[in-house]
């Protein structure tokens, strides 16, 4: 069967980093530097299974198999030692090797979003895990609860209802009076309207009044970590 073109992408790189080489086999380092990239891919779900041994390699990274194969041992292996490191590990026995050395700022921000990653993948096996021993004590009281829900959902419902139709006649009365007010647990704090300026409008200003710039404030920059889900 030939390789996916995005499958082969990822089997084209042999730079996967292996933590703490010496916790880990000399088969396991190779194989996990020879394909350690093509199996993160798979795992994280940057590329989909294509056969059953992938699909096998999937339900063990999550917990949802026993490791059989060299590949999924070596991986399972991989997210323990993630795990301990995550969980405060000695640093010398989460330390990667001395050959990944950083040679730039931006080999400093990759190895950086390398960890991030894999702590990551950490706490979403130990939720997965979780999720699953969950799943598995819910369903045993699952009846139950289903009654206890179907019992309350009227109730629940009206009250919910007098909430919503309570909240917007404060609201309402606290825009008449125009001030906050408290009682017991409950609190409507009553805020002007805010003030806005036409951003574009004061640049052009700015522009031909160089002198108003005295009053420009700029705030730091700002970084936003997003993760694919």
């Amino acid at each position: 069967m030939p390789v996916p073109t995005e499958h082969a992408a990822w089997l084209q790189q042999h730079d996967f980093v292996v933590p703490s080489p010496g916790s880990f086999t000399e088969e396991e380092q190779a194989a996990l530097r020879r394909y350690g990239r093509w199996l993160e891919a798979l795992a994280t779900g940057a590329i989909l299974s294509t056969t059953p041994e992938q699909s096998h390699f999937l339900q063990a990274a999550r917990g949802e198999a026993t490791p059989q194969t060299p590949f999924e041992r070596s991986w399972a292996k991989l997210l323990e030692h993630r795990l301990a490191c995550a969980l405060g590990a000695p640093a010398a026995a989460c330390s990667p090797g001395p050959f990944v050395a950083p040679r730039s700022a931006d080999d400093d921000v990759q190895r950086t979003l390398d960890r991030l990653d894999a702590a990551k993948q950490a706490a979403r096996a130990v939720r997965d895990r979780r999720d699953a021993e969950r799943a598995e004590v819910l369903r045993s009281v699952e009846a139950e609860l289903a009654a206890v829900e179907a019992r309350s959902a009227q109730q629940l419902d009206e009250a919910n209802r007098e909430v919503a139709e309570l909240e917007s006649a404060l609201k309402e009365e606290v825009l008449r009076i125009g001030k906050s007010a408290r009682r017991g647990g409950v609190q409507a704090i009553f805020r002007r309207g805010c003030v806005t300026w036409d951003s574009k409008g004061l640049v052009r200003y700015a522009e031909a009044n160089p002198e108003v710039e005295q009053f420009r404030r700029v705030g730091r920059p700002t970084v936003i970590v997003r993760y694919r889900c």
